[in-house]
């Protein structure tokens, strides 16, 4: 491999090959497919063929429950996977070798599948587990067996997802650390993302709502990253190297907070960008860009920290890109056209400006204890002991739990839930691929146009019709693929080694582009069964594209049944996230007059506003997808995600200004006046009658302090349309 040539630095973490091979999704994928491979090798030191097929198929279905989590979710995760394994290989086995197979094995299969629908309502862990069982069910619906050949089935398939659960667990506690570096990595990287999306904002010519709404999308994406980082970090003792982690992540958070406090002002600067100085209007950008690039480069240094660094530098595959210089010159010149202070009195451009500055100002400065952290993490002192702010009070508040309660489940048997109502509807669409698949010549029809329903119906009818869409193309292209490498290999050893790296590929993508993994999986699929002496490549080539063909129509056509609309769940997302930022009115109030909050409290109630923020966004960006009779008017929606965005601006912005004055709360009139204007957004948020129009802004000629009365002012108006807005 030639060495690789110093650079820009990639920009995404997951999909610029240059950051790829360190992230998790590529760790993931490799560690997986040498599992499965290494089942299957055990197997072949001492079973035949045919029972090394049938482990390596069982530690294949167990690794698609293999996903990043704690130790302990992953123990509990694979149990399950095992047992999964073990009793869908036994009852569709055992139903399909006795007498009334014809008919109850059908029953059976319809009852797993129903099954893993409604298993769905346990949470995101349990996508990997419900697609466990649905292959699971595909590959042992493949064989005709006998009594005696279903039991012993059933028995390798267990013995190979225990094989694998076994490795799971050992890697997983070996690279336990390892992995929540890879997740702050890429929630650096993402931080990045939506610092030059914010960059946008001041470039000339732009329109802020389409930047509006893509900073929002960004914010999306940021909240699933930190959550995961929390899951991983947070539900962890603080000791040693985990307190370390800890550490790095509220220090990324500290850096989140500062630049959330830059977009107070960002809306109305955007319209007041032609009034700068051009020198100004120029260095502002390069600002945020080099601090996007310091973040890239932190992010990179993180990834990177891998035992074989040194060995990778050595053979010159690294790549070594550094951040771009700080742009002093631009520093410079927006310190003399923004720095001076306003006027005594004035309430102007000029001090919007000014109060940007200082934010920017804050942000630059919380660059640097992230920098510093990240580089602790990345070369640990040996014997270093653990930092005294590794900690988070009621740290256990911030990760997701999703217990294995059986009322939950229980709580799913009415018409008005969307569990039942999928898994209704994933039902029949199976029963429709297996009529189907009945009326076909045998020739393998029936399982893998099963799978293919399965796979792409999913809940939510816009995720179906993205599935749809990937699956179709990926199908397409791994079959175009498998053709031509038939066509020219023929050497078994070399198609062997095809099939791992087409598994690698296929679990490394699932998460961030599918249609990747679907090409993968088809092509690893019909290169397996070239060399297992199936049907002739091309037979098995146009069978699988015919059964993708089939198994989407059937999807298609079944996403309409029983179907549970986004729009049906506005109101309620609506009103949790006016109730989420009731309460942090509550929280900022309490703590910026230091009336008795806890700085853990606050970061909850703020986390929960961006958590509403996040799921009203998403379901908005889905619905786009839904046919129009289905949809609703989402301008209010819109503007309400984007006031919330701002509510949380501005308590970032009273909270920085505070820091920079070296005080932990408001005292005197300035006190007063905040507790006066925040009961009356409380107030309004609670349900209060409004003003007909904007209130006055608030004054504060006793003190002075002309930038505080500014920023509650706005905040105020922000909090006034908010309230205007009833879900």
């Amino acid at each position: 491999m030639p060495p690789m040539k110093t650079g820009a630095l990639p920009r995404s973490y997951a999909l610029d090959w240059r950051s790829f091979w360190f992230s998790h999704y590529f760790a993931f994928g490799l560690r997986r497919s040498t599992g499965v491979l290494l089942c299957g090798w055990l197997g072949w030191l001492v079973l035949p063929l045919e029972a090394v097929v049938t482990i390596t198929f069982g530690a294949m279905c167990a690794s698609f429950a293999d996903t990043p989590g704690t130790w302990r979710n992953k123990a509990q995760d694979m149990l399950v996977s095992v047992l999964l394994c073990s009793a869908v290989s036994l009852s569709v086995g055992v139903s399909g070798a006795i007498e009334a197979g014809r008919w109850l094995q059908p029953l059976v299969i319809l009852a797993v599948v129903f099954s893993s629908g409604l298993l769905l309502v346990f949470g995101r862990r349990t996508l990997g587990l419900q697609f466990t069982m649905l292959l699971s069910m595909t590959l042992t619906l493949e064989h005709h067996l006998d009594m005696g050949q279903a039991l012993s089935h059933a028995a390798l398939f267990v013995a190979g997802s225990a094989a694998y659960a076994l490795y799971s667990l050992a890697t997983a506690w070996l690279h336990r650390h390892r992995l929540q570096e890879q997740v702050l990595a890429e929630a650096l990287y993402e931080l990045a993302q939506e610092l030059r999306i914010k960059a946008g904002f001041y470039r000339e010519g732009n329109d802020a709502e389409a930047q509006f709404g893509r900073l929002l999308r960004q914010q999306m994406v940021m909240t699933e990253r930190l959550q995961t980082a929390r899951d991983l970090i947070l539900s962890q003792p603080s000791s040693g190297r985990q307190a370390q982690a800890v550490r790095l992540h509220l220090r990324l958070i500290d850096f989140y907070e500062a630049m959330l406090a830059t977009h107070t002002d960002t809306p109305r600067l955007a319209d007041r960008m032609g009034q700068l100085p051009a020198p100004a209007r120029l260095a502002l950008p390069l600002v945020y860009r080099h601090l996007e690039n310091q973040l890239l480069f932190l992010g990179q240094e993180l990834a990177r920290h891998h035992p074989l660094q040194s060995l990778w530098r050595r053979l010159g595959w690294t790549h070594d890109a550094q951040p771009e210089p700080f742009p002093q010159d631009a520093w410079d010149t927006l310190e003399q056209v923004l720095g001076p202070v306003p006027p005594e009195g004035s309430v102007d451009d000029r001090l919007l400006w000014h109060m940007h500055w200082l934010r920017v100002q804050q942000m630059v400065r919380r660059l640097r204890p992230l920098a510093q952290q990240v580089q602790r993490q990345a070369s640990p002192a040996p014997g270093a002991s653990s930092p005294a702010d590794a900690t988070l009070a009621n740290a256990q508040a911030f990760v997701r739990h999703e217990p294995w309660q059986p009322a939950l489940l229980l709580s799913q048997f009415h018409a008005g839930s969307p569990w039942l109502r999928y898994a209704v509807r994933l039902t029949a669409a199976t029963g429709t691929a297996m009529a189907l698949a009945a009326l076909l010549p045998e020739s393998g029809h029936g399982a893998w146009m099963i799978l293919t329903v399965l796979v792409i119906l999913k809940p939510s009818f816009s995720v179906t019709h993205e599935r749809r869409r990937h699956r179709l193309r990926g199908t397409l292209i791994g079959c175009l693929l498998a053709a031509l490498t038939l066509h020219l290999i023929h050497s078994p050893p070399v198609l062997m080694v095809l099939v791992f790296l087409g598994a690698t590929v296929a679990l490394s993508f699932v998460q961030i582009r599918y249609q990747v993994t679907a090409a993968a999986a088809s092509f690893q699929v019909l290169i397996l069964l070239h060399l297992m002496g199936g049907a002739g490549s091309d037979t098995a080539i146009w069978a699988r594209v015919f059964d993708t063909l089939a198994g989407a129509a059937i999807a298609t056509v079944f996403a309409r049944l029983l179907p549970s609309w986004e729009y049906q769940s506005l109101p309620l997302q609506a009103r949790r996230l006016r109730s989420a930022s009731l309460s942090l009115v509550s929280h900022a109030q309490a703590l910026l007059l230091d009336e008795g909050t806890e700085d853990g409290a606050f970061r909850l109630a703020r986390k929960q506003v961006l958590d509403g923020i996040a799921a009203l966004n998403g379901s908005l960006q889905r619905m786009s997808t839904e046919p129009e009779h289905a949809g609703v008017p989402v301008s209010d929606l819109q503007n309400m995600a984007k006031l919330s965005y701002l509510m949380l601006s501005h308590v970032a912005a009273l909270r920085l200004s505070l820091v920079r004055r070296q005080r932990t709360h408001f005292s005197g009139p300035e006190a007063e006046l905040v507790r006066a204007t925040l009961a009356r957004i409380s107030a309004w948020l609670g349900g209060a009658s409004l003003p007909a129009e904007a209130p006055q802004p608030p004054t504060l000629a006793a003190t002075g302090s002309h930038v505080l009365a500014r920023r509650l002012a706005e905040w105020q108006e922000d909090a006034w349309q908010l309230a205007q807005i009833r879900p």
